[in-house]
């Protein structure tokens, strides 16, 4: 029996099965809501750039695991429970609000395409929010951070967290089961340092995402949206920082970011190819770490699983890293785990990499011939080598041409007297005059012996004195193209001569 006076307390257990009770109810209710609301492609359809995918299924799932979370810590308290016992409880509390924000910025963009700029600003408000209730981070590796870098520190941390969950929001599961993984690690670390507060939250987290994964598994149901992915991300960033404030070690948020691996990895390579080639930072493309896999090969849930599998080792490394008290040991586990992860990177194959690693061979960067084109040519030679037909194998080379500044692109496949194939357009969308005079400079790649197998001409009408990437074009599409034609030109006779 309790002594007299003293109140029941809500078990670890009984919030995460309440949470994950309420995540059933409220995602099986909230996908019949949305049957009718606005829809997404499949993420595997969308991974692959494949519009004609069949099915679509409702996003802002992320309200019913946020919901079910808040609840399962608030009805204790309703019950005679306080969480307020719990030594930083009113903290967590207090964190609610910035979360909120987060998910009512999330689900507007999953309801009405809400700008990027609008919610950048909403993660940002949050994140001086989180600062200005006294969390942030106040030392990275054992060197203490000014007021000014701290806050600094502070905001990229919580921003970079909520959109790499949202950047490896690709595939059916991906994002849940990556959060799962971290919710479970910073769980886990509650546990062994005693931290009842952190441990209920993460908990009654931990059992809404597992609710919802059975929903968002291989093949998904509904999706987590930008509601989910962004306030889920955010929360595991405010946790993160709780995590490092309560370590024992001076590790800081090399534990944390280790919780993180999969998605903080996506988000960094993603920012350094993109910075390598000039592009956008945060401009959406298909080349995130998922996409990769798919490309090589792998199906939808063995990418899924293989990622699950990084995002375990990286729990455990954190783990490791949390408790160790040596500064040897745990620069040892980091530069092993860089290592590892490094080697996984170089063999998802990105253009922008291995051109980079070309290019410093050579000892220098050559100023003609930009990275930005290298990387282009590389990467559309890699794309006509996966080509299916003569459309897909065109718009490889479209892709080229607009990425190089082209003006104007021509292929035929097949002899110039009996072509399989051909088409010639403009890089504006308008097919240019038959016979007309051209003021410019042109790039021909005959295709197999003296052009038996085909040809390709770019053209461009500007710089005419400065070709440019005449012999890298000719040399990296021209060898791509030429692998590539016998097998589709076979199987295009092969279809053509069926009855």
């Amino acid at each position: 029996m309790r002594p007299p006076g003293v109140r029941a307390m809500p078990s670890l257990l009984t919030t995460t099965c309440l949470a994950f009770a309420l995540a059933l109810l409220f995602t099986a209710l909230l996908r019949r809501l949305l049957r009718h609301a606005p829809r997404e492609r499949p993420k595997e359809a969308r991974a692959l750039g494949d519009a004609a995918a069949a099915g679509t299924m409702p996003r802002m799932g992320g309200v019913a695991v946020v919901a079910a979370a808040g609840l399962a810590l608030a009805l204790p308290g309703w019950l005679g429970w306080p969480l307020n016992n719990f030594g930083d409880a009113s903290l967590l509390r207090q964190l609610a609000a910035p979360v909120l924000l987060v998910l009512a910025a999330g689900t507007a963009d999953d309801g009405w395409n809400l700008a990027p700029a609008w919610k950048f600003a909403a993660q940002a408000a949050a994140g001086l929010w989180v600062v200005a209730l006294g969390l942030r981070v106040k030392a990275v590796l054992h060197h203490a951070l000014p007021l000014w870098a701290s806050v600094v520190v502070t905001l990229v941390w919580l921003v970079g967290c909520s959109n790499a969950f949202n950047l490896i929001d690709g595939l059916d599961g991906l994002a849940t089961g990556l959060a799962l993984f971290a919710t479970g690690t910073v769980l886990a670390h509650a546990v062994l340092i005693g931290e009842p507060a952190l441990a209920l939250v993460m908990g009654a987290l931990f059992g809404a995402l597992a609710a919802f994964l059975l929903f968002n598994f291989p093949p998904a149901s509904i999706y987590l949206g930008d509601a989910g992915s962004l306030s889920i991300g955010f929360l595991l960033g405010c946790m993160a920082l709780v995590w490092a404030n309560k370590a024992t070690t001076t590790i800081g948020l090399m534990a944390p970011l280790f919780a993180l691996t999969v998605p903080m990895l996506d988000t960094g390579v993603a920012i350094v190819r993109r910075g390598l080639t000039g592009q956008p930072l945060f401009a959406g493309d298909q080349r995130h770490i998922h996409h990769r896999l798919l490309r090589r090969g792998l199906t939808t849930r063995r990418a899924v699983l293989l990622l699950y599998a990084v995002a375990g080792a990286g729990a455990v490394a954190s783990l490791v890293l949390a408790d160790v008290r040596q500064r040897e040991t745990y620069e040892l586990v980091i530069l092993l785990f860089v290592g590892l992860a490094a080697i996984g990177v170089q063999q998802l194959g990105y253009a922008e990499f291995s051109e980079v690693g070309r290019l410093l061979r050579r000892g220098r960067l050559d100023p003609r011939k930009t990275l930005h084109g290298q990387v282009a040519l590389r990467h559309w030679a890699q794309e006509i080598g996966r080509a299916q037909d003569f459309d897909q194998l065109w718009e490889c080379l479209r892709q080229a041409g607009v990425a190089l500044d082209f003006h104007g692109l021509e292929f035929r496949a097949g002899p110039a007297a009996a072509p399989r194939w051909r088409r010639r357009q403009t890089l504006s969308g308008e097919a240019p005059a038959a016979g007309a005079e051209f003021c410019g400079w042109r790039c021909q790649i005959p295709l197999g012996a003296q052009g038996s197998l085909g040809a390709v001409e770019y053209w461009r009408g500007l710089n005419a004195e400065q070709p440019g990437f005449v012999d890298d074009v000719a040399g990296i599409l021209g060898a791509a193209l030429s692998e590539r034609l016998p097998a589709l030109s076979g199987a295009a006779a092969q279809a053509a001569g069926a009855p």
